[in-house]
């Protein structure tokens, strides 16, 4: 027979201080990464997304974009995407939000509109998230070939672990051609593997 024990503040306490203990160790400890393949996939990625950018600007969808927005066109706004798809274009499928008085434009909401625009601005929009978020974001964050994430217990409610400096915890793996990128700036210290 099991005995039941009823947790207390103290056990709580000693799980957390333990657990932030473990982690500052992990932090301390930090990453290796590839610095030369940083720098070569960031150059790399750059141009990919230049040439995507100049097929995204010769479409009819980009050019009404131009026409409603002139200077103030920015590719990354969404909120602008669905005012030009939705609003001007009259695409179906638009869903106009009251509170934000924008239209919905996530991922879900521009799968159903049938326009070669769309493929490829998705394309551009994660490549886009992987260049700025993730690769710099790591190249930014690395001395002397080791990244240091931060691993946070106190801050979500939760009591949830959380990562930033990078973000290591929420590396991209829903697209695996987009995650490699990624997962390839990691390396091993001699004699050691890297598991997953």
């Amino acid at each position: 027979m099991v005995a039941h024990t009823t947790a207390t503040t103290a056990d709580a306490y000693r799980l957390l201080h333990e657990g932030a203990i473990a982690l500052a160790r992990c932090e301390g400890g930090g990453l290796y990464v590839d610095e030369r393949y940083l720098e070569t996939t960031i150059a790399k990625t750059k141009g990919r997304l230049a040439r995507i950018q100049t097929r995204l600007e010769r479409s009819e969808v980009c050019k009404q974009w131009k026409k409603r927005f002139g200077n103030r066109m920015n590719l990354n706004s969404r909120d602008q995407l669905g005012q030009v798809l939705f609003g001007d274009m009259g695409f179906e499928g638009g869903v106009w939000m009251e509170k934000s008085q924008q239209y919905k434009t996530d991922d879900a909401i521009l799968a159903g509109v049938d326009h070669p625009f769309i493929p490829t601005y998705q394309k551009y929009s994660k490549l886009q998230k992987i260049l700025n978020t993730y690769l710099i974001g790591i190249q930014r964050e690395a001395v002397r070939g080791i990244v240091h994430p931060f691993y946070n217990l106190h801050l979500a409610r939760t009591y949830r672990s959380s990562s930033d400096s990078p973000n290591f915890q929420n590396i991209p793996i829903r697209d695996p051609s987009l995650g490699r990128l990624v997962r390839q700036a990691f390396i091993a210290p001699s004699g050691m593997c890297i598991l997953e």
